[in-house]
């Protein structure tokens, strides 16, 4: 992924946030590509959900060890701290990582995002919902990409790039 020089904040938006997993995720692999420095200057992670359950739950960045079976040792000792029998992401991660409530069907869009994310979430829509919320969301210039569960009409098929599970191009 390229980064703009000019930019001093990136906003990263997976949509569905759950558990948190994905938007800790990105935290880590950009934290790890720009340094810690030019991470906390430049990057801030708006992660949301319809659900206020799966937000507090993402917000409490406490994932149990079976959760983490695919975490590099290394990883887990930098991003992480084990408190009372949990693996707890580390404030200076968290602080980059908003959750808040957004609904991708009847929310406006939120703008100036470099990166939008939407993994296991189109593929709980119809079609026509799925190509409405592609056309609100999807600009010009904003990296797009598409998990292979994820199932989308063929009006946006062209202008997302599938990504399969072993890092490959469809």
């Amino acid at each position: 992924m390229a980064l703009r020089q000019e930019e001093t904040q990136r906003w990263a938006g997976p949509s569905g946030s759950a558990s948190g997993a994905e938007a800790y995720t990105i935290a880590m692999l950009l934290a790890e590509t720009l340094g810690p420095d030019q991470f906390r200057e430049r990057v801030k992670i708006y992660a949301t959900d319809v659900d206020e359950d799966a937000l507090y739950t993402a917000r409490q960045a406490a994932y149990q060890e079976r959760q983490l079976e695919g975490v590099p040792p290394e990883l887990l000792a930098r991003y992480f701290e084990h408190l009372a029998g949990l693996y707890c992401v580390r404030k200076d991660l968290r602080r980059q990582v908003i959750f808040g409530r957004h609904d991708l069907i009847n929310d406006a869009p939120i703008s100036r995002i470099d990166l939008l994310t939407c993994r296991n979430t189109l593929m709980y829509l119809h079609a026509e919902t799925q190509a409405r919320v592609l056309a609100r969301e999807l600009c010009p210039g904003r990296p797009q990409a598409a998990a292979i569960a994820e199932k989308l009409p063929r009006s946006a098929a062209g202008s997302i790039r599938a990504a399969r599970g072993s890092g490959g191009d469809a």
